[in-house]
């Protein structure tokens, strides 16, 4: 179940993150296109031609984190 919530958190996240910065998306799509050409997904094989978007989707993920951060500071 957790996965799951981690999984939505990060989608949320990267929508989030191509509305707020449109000229990140438009980036990552043209070295896309660049790379693969139109019209053709990548694969993980694609990953070390990629690394705008390999740099997106790891920031992505940074942005949704779920779990509790803040916890440790509990003990203290």
């Amino acid at each position: 179940m957790n996965s799951l919530f981690q999984t939505s958190s990060v989608l949320t996240s990267f929508f989030l993150a191509m509305t707020m910065f449109p000229d990140v998306c438009e980036k990552a799509r043209r070295e896309l296109s660049r790379t693969l050409g139109d019209g053709v997904l990548p694969t993980i094989n694609d990953c070390n031609h990629l690394p705008y978007l390999d740099a997106v989707i790891k920031e992505t993920i940074r942005w949704g984190v779920v779990g509790p951060l803040g916890e440790w500071y509990l003990g203290v």
